[in-house]
């Protein structure tokens, strides 16, 4: 059995462009669907302007999200299970 990628999570470092989901959904489906991804982003939120970023249930840690973020929401981090 293949140990998960760490997926470590900075909101902070989100500017909600969903490319993370729309390449996650890729991965499921064959199809940019963002609904089929197993990684959410919503927001942002009121008082802080950060987006929140949730790993679903099915997500397996492949990290193909960490490879196609390009400002550091999503990053994977050295060994073990997700964050």
């Amino acid at each position: 059995m293949s140990k998960k990628k760490r997926l470590a999570i900075n909101p902070r470092r989100c500017v909600g462009c969903l490319t993370c989901m729309l390449r996650c959904s890729y991965r499921f489906t064959g199809a940019y669907t963002p609904a089929a991804a197993a990684v959410s982003i919503s927001g942002p939120d009121c008082s802080t302007g950060d987006f929140s970023i949730s790993l679903l249930e099915k997500c397996d840690g492949c990290g193909i999200c960490a490879a196609f973020c390009l400002y550091g929401g999503i990053s994977l981090a050295e060994g073990g299970d997700r964050l």
